[in-house]
């Protein structure tokens, strides 16, 4: 399989670190709308799917206990972003 993954440094920004009840999530002009999210916890479960469709958008804390995520974004393209979450 040749999909490429991204480490989102540059092309996934989640804002304010850690997440207290609310975060933004913005996405960089490279990134193919639309996109599917997949929130996973630190077991590998998916905790969240949702599509995307706009370059900003707010992820609400509700039902996510404190420690490590991972959100995944698969865009039109098939190229996969990934980056931390830190709920607190």
């Amino acid at each position: 399989n040749n999909v490429p993954i991204v480490n989102s440094g540059t092309s996934l920004h989640i804002y304010p670190k850690p997440l207290k009840t609310s975060a933004t999530l913005e996405l960089d002009d490279n990134i193919a709308l639309p996109c599917t999210m997949v929130l996973y916890d630190i077991s590998g479960h998916i905790v969240l799917r949702q599509t995307i469709n706009d370059r900003k958008v707010l992820l609400n804390k509700a039902g996510l206990n404190n420690g490590m995520y991972f959100l995944q974004l698969t865009d039109r393209n098939a190229v996969r972003y990934t980056t931390k979450l830190l709920p607190d």
